[in-house]
């Protein structure tokens, strides 16, 4: 199974900026489309400034739409 994964360029993060905590990252991850039954595989993933996953929202889940979560706690 091939994962693409591509962060966004400081433009991309201004314009995103909402929703990505400072000092964090915002990234699109592509996985294979099967493997959560959507139309495209892709996934918007919020990093904090320690690379934890923060957030992510994966698009277009069959009889779903997109699915989204966050992280509530983290033992680090």
């Amino acid at each position: 199974m091939d994962i693409t994964l591509r962060l966004a360029t400081a433009d991309e993060l201004e314009r995103r900026a909402g929703g990505v905590p400072p000092g964090g990252y915002f990234a699109d991850a592509r996985l294979d489309k099967d493997l959560f039954d959507s139309k495209s595989g892709d996934i918007e993933i919020i990093f904090d400034a320690s690379l934890v996953p923060a957030s992510a929202v994966a698009k277009d889940i069959l009889f779903f739409g997109d699915v989204r979560g966050e992280l509530v706690d983290s033992s680090r």
